[in-house]
């Protein structure tokens, strides 16, 4: 989901739990959950503010008697890149009010879906995916545009379209009365040779109460999962994340036995994996038999669709739907709501939101060279981290961007004390921060940071391969790393020269055409 952006709520105190899934959902009086459907469709109503110019927006569906849902497409949080991409900052993107309630019920957080590149070791996301790193650190697929297809009543089918070289992704959604989403996400090679990747698709949705996953366990076809495994899926089959908790009165927060569903279109091809853990799992060997999924940690699943080879101009393509489901009083598993064939071969027939352009997939701005002074300050207890960051615009266009820098940061190396960027106010982020840099046409402009750090075991860490988030190597890097002569060094992690100035000895290298593999870390 929005993973660290999200507020994490204090776990509601249960009572009445019962010993099993079955046992508790049996106990549940009149579950809320999607029902009856068809018999009230005619007074259902959709809206949409989804702006086609930024690719950010709300979506509204009137459910009658049962409420409504609101949908949040890369809403409020400025890191998002824009696109048909499930997401919100601070709350659900896909929240259930039921009637007279004063707080939604979480349905959906944030659909953490990335491209992972095998020969390059780099994720594409939209601005936001915790499915690999720390959430805003992926390559950023930007987007380029989209379309709206139709916006009725009864009907809201949308387009976009994002891009990094050499990927090409178009989105396509339909929402129905009902508050499902239909998906499906086309992913193409546009580049010159073949390119391997994977598409992760996955959530950890904090079903019910915004903010905890207490409760929460995992199902498909009719079988609970409640502990980590890996679970077959096919085309047209279903999984999702239910909420099975039974509260007393007293019980403070939402207490609701709710579920969500994600189903396969019958034509897209299934993932090569399908994991329930406690976070985001990539591989059966991760998950550790018997390990329960833990109210305490994110429970998750995750869909990988792996090892694929997309020669020149070959696309992966594939669909799937988001939706409430109903949690069933009889111990059965959730039921998803039925999806009307012609919704899919609908999106099937759409063409993208935005042609191929001439110019092709190029990002304009470039991150061009860095240039890092870490000095450990007398006393060994904390560093000093001072850089300088050049960027260039290549195109005819001004360009704005938000750009993450993280920190390093642990028990050790808590956030650093002192922040300053040079280009303009920044946001903080629990592990860096997100700056602003705005370039004219044909322009380069140099951004400095400075920071200090705490290093409480007498090693520090710089991030370089954040490096890694931009398609290009940078044209060189200069590091370098200042200690007093009272303390010694034991580690660096990249060879270098070393000069003595007086009390201070100086460490230092120049590496071209740099695209790291592995951080900057110091200890003494």
């Amino acid at each position: 989901g929005a993973g660290v952006l999200r507020r994490r709520a204090r776990a509601t105190t249960l009572a009445g739990v019962c010993a099993s899934v079955v046992a508790l959902v049996s106990a549940c009086d009149d579950p809320r959950g999607a029902g009856d459907e068809p018999a009230r469709l005619r007074e259902e109503k959709l809206s949409s503010d989804w702006d086609p110019r930024s690719g950010r927006g709300q979506l509204s569906i009137d459910l009658g008697a049962r409420g409504r849902v609101e949908v949040g497409l890369q809403e409020r949080y400025d890191g998002y890149s824009g696109g048909l991409v499930l997401g919100s900052m601070g709350r659900s993107g896909y929240r259930w009010y039921t009637p007279g309630a004063a707080d939604f019920t979480a349905i959906w957080c944030a659909m953490d879906e990335s491209i992972w590149r095998h020969d390059t070791r780099q994720e594409y996301a939209y601005g936001w995916s915790k499915n690999f790193g720390r959430g805003p650190d992926g390559v950023l697929l930007r987007y380029l545009g989209g379309r709206v297809f139709e916006s009725g009543p009864e009907r809201i089918v949308l387009g976009s379209v994002n891009a990094a070289a050499p990927l090409r992704v178009a989105r396509w959604l339909l929402v129905d009365a009902s508050g499902t989403l239909l998906f499906r996400v086309r992913v193409r090679n546009e580049g010159k040779v073949d390119l391997p990747i994977d598409l992760w698709v996955g959530d950890d949705p904090w079903v019910g109460e915004y903010g905890t996953a207490a409760g929460d366990v995992g199902w498909y076809d009719d079988t609970w999962v409640t502990e980590e495994r890996a679970v077959p899926l096919e085309p047209g089959g279903c999984l999702g994340i239910a909420d099975v908790r039974r509260c007393a009165a007293s019980d403070a927060g939402i207490c609701a036995n709710v579920a969500n569903a994600l189903c396969l279109s019958p034509d897209s091809p299934p993932p090569h994996t399908a994991l329930f853990a406690n976070g985001f799992a990539h591989d059966p060997s991760e998950l550790l038999e018997g390990r329960a999924l833990q109210g305490d940690s994110d429970t998750a699943f995750n869909l990988g669709w792996r090892d694929v080879s997309l020669a020149p101009g070959d696309d992966l393509e594939i669909g799937y739907a988001l939706a409430l489901a109903e949690l069933r009083a009889d111990g059965q598993t959730p039921r998803a709501p039925a999806i009307d064939p012609d919704a899919w071969r609908t999106l099937a027939a759409l063409p993208e939101a935005v042609p191929p352009t001439r110019g092709g997939l190029a990002e304009p701005l470039r991150f061009a060279s860095e240039r890092v002074v870490m000095e450990v300050l007398p006393g060994g207890d904390a560093i000093e981290l001072r850089g300088r960051y050049r960027f260039h615009n290549a195109s005819d266009e001004r360009i704005f961007r938000r750009i993450y820098f993280p920190f390093a940061i642990d028990e050790a190396h808590p956030f650093p004390t002192e922040v300053s960027v040079s280009s303009g106010r920044y946001e903080r982020m629990p592990e860096g921060v997100l700056f602003p840099i705005a370039l004219a046409a044909r322009s380069e402009r140099t951004v400095e940071i400075r920071y200090v750090q705490r290093a409480l075991d007498r090693s520090a860490t710089y991030i370089v391969t954040s490096a890694r988030m931009w398609s290009e190597p940078l044209d060189h890097a200069e590091l370098v790393v200042i200690t007093p002569r009272a303390l010694d060094l034991t580690t660096i992690s990249y060879p270098m020269t070393t000069a003595e100035d007086g009390e201070r000895r100086t460490h230092s290298t120049r590496i071209d055409s740099f695209f790291p593999d592995h951080e900057l870390t110091v200890r003494w």
